[in-house]
């Protein structure tokens, strides 16, 4: 896979497959728009498997796993098992992503991987969604395969922060 610049991950197919160990990242790369597949209780030889087929980048933290990802030629990143954010930085800056946008629009499912589809508060059952929420957000986010809502509370200026950061790390980066 070669290193291509880019501005939004939506931009490129590069897709992931977080190994079991890894699921708080595989959220985050969820959140920022990246196709991440991460399935908890799975082999070694399921995830290579699937992984290879697919042309997915292979994260883990298992040196073992990372080495048999070499041997059958497949796309991996061995990560030190430091903050999320640290891995993150690791993997955009071995494969070329310059920059990060969170942009919700373009983000996926926490959940399934699925992708989110705005939808007006209007139009959705009324009695599916809090009256609180109703009332407060005028947009909703649901996930199109698991049909999970989301909406931008007081977790989305975590999430701001996290993508500057990183925004951040990556410009001193290069």
């Amino acid at each position: 896979m070669k290193n291509v610049e880019l501005k939004h991950p939506s931009k490129i197919k590069l897709t992931f497959f977080a190994d079991a160990m890894l699921g708080s990242l595989a959220r985050k790369l969820r959140v920022l728009g990246f196709d991440t597949l991460y399935i908890r209780d799975i082999s070694d030889d399921e995830i290579l498997d699937i992984a290879t087929k697919h042309d997915r980048v292979i994260l883990t933290c298992d040196k073992e796993l990372f080495k048999r990802i070499l041997k059958v030629g497949g796309y991996g990143a061995l990560l030190d098992g430091s903050t999320d954010v640290d891995n993150i930085i690791y993997i955009f800056v071995k494969y070329g992503i310059k920059a990060v946008d969170l942009d919700t629009n373009c983000s996926r499912c926490v959940s399934c991987n699925g992708f989110l589809e705005p939808k007006r508060t209007r139009e959705i059952e009324s009695n599916s969604i809090p009256p609180r929420i109703r009332r407060q957000y005028k947009e909703i986010f649901q996930c199109t395969c698991c049909n999970k809502r989301f909406w931008r509370g007081s977790h989305f200026q975590q999430l701001k922060k996290m993508a500057k950061l990183i925004e951040a790390r990556l410009d001193s980066a290069v």
